[in-house]
């Protein structure tokens, strides 16, 4: 986020002021990380308070903004109405990637060259985060495999069975506790702005033909059949909430960035613009609206 920032900087914002950060911690699911959405809470009504009971706009990418939806769809309609004066949202994850699939079978150093992916496997299986960006079987095709494999194929339905498969005896239970927390068909129920990379080719499909049965899993996949998204997160996710909320009462604004990566949608220049744009065109559009 330091790019956005200096830019809002460069605008005039001020750190500790009227600009502050939430961390969360991204190994947690935000039903196991209850304290950080409540400190996220006081956070945004002690900063309204400390700026004149000015609404609060929210900026979050990738998981980052599934935890805000998580945070709405779980506040009053009073209090979203009161605190909440929009939210951007910088390519969220809303409905899941299909690189989680490959996450969980055989690792992934997500390019960094020095780390081989099987060495972090067992430490990206105990991120409770990871299951539940699994592909939504809500959304996503029932006829997609997205794992190909020597005991078979999966598709985003087929996440119970794929843990029991590669012998994962807690990857059902948590399946089962991470799905469903957010639900793209409920709206926030406040203004949003999406902005969203397309044109990137994005991890779509791993087919794995070493081993057998039961070992498959140990290996790197032989052939990767990529999609449109943003290289990391599939448009299918990035767009996945669209027709439910642009049927909510809030306004909301769509912005689509061709060739921009899923980690540069916080550092080039043209969303970050977008950003800045809405800060200062919503004050007219309220304006407008009344």
């Amino acid at each position: 986020m330091a790019r956005l920032v200096d830019a809002l900087v460069s605008h005039g914002y001020e750190r500790g002021v009227d600009l502050v950060a939430a961390p969360y911690d991204f190994r947690l699911a935000p039903i196991s990380s209850s304290a950080s959405i409540a400190q996220t809470i006081l956070l945004i009504e002690d900063f309204s308070r400390r700026n004149q009971n000015a609404k609060v706009a929210i900026a979050s990418h990738s998981m980052g903004s599934i935890v805000t939806l998580f945070l709405l769809q779980n506040q009053p309609q009073s209090w979203k109405d009161r605190y909440i004066k929009f939210w951007t949202s910088f390519a969220g994850i809303f409905a899941g990637a299909a690189v989680e699939f490959k996450v969980f079978a055989s690792g992934d150093n997500f390019d960094i060259k020095i780390v081989s992916s099987r060495s972090v496997v067992t430490e990206q299986r105990s991120y409770e985060s990871n299951f539940w960006m699994l592909p939504d079987p809500a959304v996503w095709p029932d006829d997609l495999d997205i794992l190909l494999t020597p005991a078979g194929n999966y598709t985003a339905r087929d996440a119970k069975i794929f843990f029991r498969d590669i012998g994962d005896d807690n990857g059902p239970a948590l399946v089962a506790r991470t799905t469903g927390i957010t639900r793209v068909d409920v709206a926030p129920q406040v203004p949003v702005q999406m902005l969203i990379g397309y044109g990137v080719p994005t991890p779509l499909q791993f087919m794995y033909t070493k081993g057998d049965k039961t070992s498959w899993f140990k290996h790197q996949p032989t052939k990767l059949v990529t999609g449109e998204g943003d290289g990391t997160v599939n448009l299918l996710s990035l767009t996945a909430p669209l027709d439910s909320w642009r049927r909510q009462q809030k306004h909301v604004n769509v912005r689509y960035f061709a060739n921009v990566s899923h980690a540069d949608m916080i550092r080039d220049e043209g969303p970050i613009l977008a950003f800045l744009q809405h800060l200062g065109l919503f004050a007219a559009f309220e304006n407008q609206e009344s």
